[in-house]
């Protein structure tokens, strides 16, 4: 496994398909950085390129799932190394140089998806995933898959289909890294689900905290 500094603390959300990883990922930070800790942010928006390709070749073959242009192995296998490669350019350099990093998505994201989406090679993804830092602290946004449904349905991106919302949700439960997570609930307003994420920050790092203190 790639090394990481030592003095770098490295947060990761993980949940469903608008659970908010990436909105609270992003508040997370700044709200570090402006109590005066040098923090770093990972949450690209939007759809990532394999996706929004995949999901053109799926319209333009009348496809109906992205996922059967060249099936759920192959896909998750490529979606895997483009995880590696932005993690290596840009989540790595910043833990040598950051106090905290804070990412929106962690390698569970993708195991918890290829489980959902029937792939068979998730020993593949982890030997690929496997050689990244672990973060030191994975919060799970606990969202009913019917709320993710209806939050994805009124913003008209990135639209999933609510059974398989629910088999998401199962197969984060179902890892075995599931027990180790922080479960905190991403009901509410943002500014509610933000005041749980820092009061857990606060709780599991308060000699990181009062450093900056």
């Amino acid at each position: 496994m790639t090394a990481k500094s030592q003095s770098a603390t490295l947060v990761s959300l993980a949940g469903l398909d608008g659970a908010g990883k990436t909105t609270q990922a992003a508040l997370l930070a700044r709200w570090l950085t402006d109590g005066g800790h040098h923090a770093a942010l990972e949450a690209p928006p939007g759809p990532s390129l394999v996706r929004r390709t995949l999901t053109d070749l799926a319209s333009e073959r009348g496809i109906a799932d992205h996922y059967d242009v060249f099936g759920p192995d192959a896909t998750h296998l490529v979606t895997t190394f483009m995880r590696y490669r932005d993690w290596t350019e840009r989540v790595l350099p910043a833990l040598a140089t950051h106090q905290w990093v804070v990412t929106d998505r962690s390698a569970v994201c993708h195991y918890a998806a290829a489980r959902t989406d029937g792939a068979t090679n998730e020993a593949d993804l982890r030997l690929v995933l496997g050689r990244l830092p672990r973060p030191d602290l994975i919060i799970y946004l606990e969202v009913p898959p019917e709320e993710a449904h209806r939050r994805l349905t009124e913003r008209s991106s990135g639209l999933e289909r609510l059974d398989s919302l629910r088999a998401n949700d199962r197969a984060y439960r179902e890892l075995p890294e599931f027990a180790c997570f922080e479960v905190v609930p991403g009901t509410g307003s943002v500014e509610q689900v933000q005041e749980r994420l820092r009061g857990v920050l606060r709780r599991r790092f308060p000699a990181r905290w009062s450093e900056a203190s």
